[in-house]
């Protein structure tokens, strides 16, 4: 184990030297190609580098690496890639900024920026091709065994037994019955009492052992781990417990003690919040500044030609952690009695012809970058439904208050997934809660964006009304 950890921090510390060389090297070539058209002399383009790679160094660490777990999909490195970058763009703005530098001019930190993130993608995803194949080796791999119920642990068996570059050789499960599944069927040993016997002779090939065997085998559990303790065998313990858990969820310690978080999601890290934040911040800040205005100037006269009433309806909505706020729209109804308490239908009498449009086109959402600004709302995320609704709702949906863990959006998955508009079935505010929660356990910078292109794309779909 000590070995192993070595290894890791091997290979953590030859990714951030890796990656501070190749800003080292770009460093080097704009300082030759592009600096003397903003004027930087020798000494203070030495001291801005030292700033920079200092920055990025620190950046790169916070956001951590991920290149020597063995199970890791290639858009966890791309999402660690991109948030280290983002962290360092943040940095370097502001320390350039602050200190007066001549270096915070665009001609030199545009080319810089977009270099260092393509070559710093490039350089993880290499590594991680590199670490796949040398653990792939069988002098690199580690014996695997499994005691225990399957339930928990099938799916990383499996991922061990058929793809040698995690780093693992199974060696064997043992369980009260053969397993079902084809790939791992004939890798059963027997039942779970024979386990010692088979370590007897095999301890040699075994690093690991991944235990699931219930609490109520206390005895057989110590027998394991002493043998294990005493044969330089790793043991893996794995609750049982929580098998009727179907989401993602953290372990922890307390006071010595195991213990499970659940709803533990992306956003409940700080950088994470910090790095969707400041994209909202930054956004609707632009927004709000340039085109508003614009569109503003166009829709306010139109609005106000279409029916008597404001330009803005506004409407008090549940936000995050279930608190009220005024949500801001462009009014797309004629004024009514019922704006808080009914949706609006595909063949509303209440909308305007302007409405109409606003709400064909999404163009009734855009003041909503108002409240993004304000911290109400995120420019992704859960909709948020009217006070009546969250009250009805609660009652009839299971789990229907775990999508106020986040901020709501402007736009969300679940709208880009067919659930956008009118629910005019229970089954359809069901699906739409489903995709908020799938959303809010799986959160990625990458997966908001991917979100806000497939937003513009179905502009107009068949459910806006």
């Amino acid at each position: 184990m000590i070995i192993e950890h070595k290894k890791q921090y091997l290979i953590r510390s030859l990714i951030i030297g890796g990656e501070v060389l190749i800003l080292s090297i770009i460093l080097t070539c704009l300082h030759y190609v592009g600096t003397s058209t903003i004027g930087v002399t020798e000494n203070l383009y030495l001291r801005g580098s030292v700033i920079l790679l200092l920055s990025f160094a620190l950046s790169s660490i916070s956001t951590g690496q991920v290149l020597h777990h063995h199970f890791v999909r290639g858009d966890e490195i791309l999402l660690r890639s991109l948030k280290a970058n983002f962290m360092f763009f943040c940095l370097t703005i502001s320390l350039l900024f602050l200190l007066k530098s001549h270096l915070f001019h665009w001609k030199f930190l545009f080319p810089l920026f977009v270099a260092q993130t393509t070559l710093n993608v490039l350089y993880r995803w290499s590594m991680r091709w590199i670490i796949k194949h040398m653990r792939a080796r069988k002098s690199e791999r580690k014996g695997a065994l499994f005691v225990g119920d399957l339930n928990s642990v099938r799916q990383q068996m499996i991922s061990m037994a058929k793809d040698p570059t995690t780093g693992y050789t199974v060696h064997g499960y043992f369980s009260l019955s053969p397993d079902p599944d084809a790939t791992i069927a004939h890798l059963y040993r027997g039942t779970p009492d024979q386990v010692e016997a088979y370590l007897s002779k095999n301890e040699t090939h075994i690093n690991e052992l991944y235990c699931t065997l219930p609490p109520d085998q206390t005895e057989q559990i110590k027998r394991i781990i002493d043998f294990c303790d005493n044969n330089l065998i790793r043991f893996i313990g794995i609750p049982t417990t929580y098998d009727f858990i179907n989401h993602r969820a953290t372990t922890l310690t307390i006071d010595g003690s195991p213990a499970i978080i659940l709803r533990d999601a992306p956003l409940e890290s700080l950088d994470n919040r910090f790095i969707k934040r400041s994209f909202d911040v930054v956004c609707s800040f632009v927004f709000l500044c340039t085109l508003f205005p614009i569109i503003l100037l166009i829709i306010a006269p139109w609005i106000k030609l279409s029916s008597p009433g404001p330009i803005f309806f506004r409407q008090k909505r549940s936000g995050l952690n279930g608190k009220e706020f005024w949500c801001y729209k462009f009014r797309s109804m004629r004024v009514n009695a019922q704006a808080d308490k009914l949706q609006a239908t595909e063949n509303d009498p209440r909308k305007t012809t302007v409405g109409n449009f606003m709400r064909k086109t999404n163009i009734d959402e855009l003041p909503q970058f108002i409240n993004v600004l304000l911290g109400d709302m995120s420019i992704v995320g859960p909709r948020p439904h009217m006070l009546t609704h969250t009250e009805q709702y609660r009652q009839l949906i299971d789990k229907y208050m775990v999508r106020h863990f986040v901020r709501p959006g402007i736009t969300g998955w679940a709208q880009v997934t067919g659930f956008r508009g009118e629910t005019k079935e229970l089954w359809q505010m069901e699906g739409r809660v489903q995709k908020d929660i799938w959303y809010i356990e799986h959160w990625k910078f990458t997966l908001d964006l991917w979100i806000i292109i497939k937003t513009i794309i179905n502009i107009g779909e068949k459910n806006a009304y």
